[in-house]
């Protein structure tokens, strides 16, 4: 963590927390997963590429349901780390591959993979044009290219589009600005899908995604920190002065949303 001296970087603090916690989530959880899953038609004898894998939960389900081989690549070693663990646990660990790897700048070859897939990954991502190129470039021809994201669905108040990118660092955007990104890659978009959700859905669905087990016992840890770590609780208290800035009503304004393109052969 940061010297506790020094201004804190929120945004760089909220990723800090989260792989100290060992958590990650994605809008829809379960639900979306699979939906994505099955439009992008995994098979059991496919190769999908996991960007940001996190903690590993959606890579050892796809695994698991599918039978196919995963490679799961996130930016932060703690939770490359925490994924391997994983997959011995869920005893997918010959079908699961991790290691850090960049959205940016994906450690792959060209055509490598039948399916991409990147949840809740992309809108935290600097460049996003860039990122889906990449996932355009190591997804073979006639392979599917799928994301979850973070998708406005009503004109938010500036407050809420300033808090998520100043706390938490993510940048939603339309579906048509999703749709669109798909396309610049190259793409051909076969699935636009936006969703919008509620607080009761999202921890339904994180839940069964996880267990009740993962869904709560960060919250033991969070709280041994805050009285534990001077660095973590002036993070924590500050993130939830933040929060209070915010509407509660949040998910009037944004969503997620399952988009899908494939990769059309050159020459068409």
């Amino acid at each position: 963590m940061q010297n506790p001296h020094h201004d804190i970087d929120l945004r760089e603090s909220y990723f800090e927390l989260q792989s100290s916690l060992g958590i990650t989530n994605h809008m829809g959880g379960l639900e979306a997963t699979e939906e994505l899953a099955e439009v992008c038609h995994i098979r059991n004898d496919g190769y999908v590429l996991d960007v940001g894998c996190g903690v590993g939960a959606a890579a050892c389900f796809i695994a698991e349901k599918y039978g196919c081989r995963v490679m799961a690549v996130d930016i932060r070693e703690e939770m490359v780390a925490r994924s391997r663990e994983r997959t011995q646990e869920r005893d997918v660990d010959d079908m699961v591959t991790v290691q850090v790897g960049d959205a940016l700048n994906l450690p792959f070859e060209d055509s490598q993979f039948d399916v991409v897939l990147s949840e809740s990954v992309t809108a935290f991502v600097i460049d996003k044009k860039r990122a889906v190129g990449e996932y355009r470039r190591v997804v073979r021809e006639g392979g599917f290219v799928g994301i979850n994201e973070t998708t406005w669905i009503a004109q938010p108040p500036e407050s809420l589009v300033e808090y998520l990118s100043r706390i938490m660092g993510v940048e939603p955007e339309s579906p048509e600005r999703w749709e669109a990104l798909l396309k610049g890659a190259g793409l051909k978009v076969v699935t636009v899908r936006p969703r919008r959700t509620t607080y009761l859905h999202q921890f339904s669905n994180e839940l069964k995604m996880v267990g009740l087990k993962e869904v709560f016992s960060p919250w033991g840890r969070l709280i041994s920190l805050f009285f534990t770590d001077p660095v973590y609780r002036k993070v924590i208290k500050e993130m939830t002065r933040e929060a209070t800035k915010i509407p509660l009503n949040v998910f009037d304004y944004f969503g997620y949303g399952v988009y899908v393109g494939t990769r059309q052969p050159a020459q068409e």
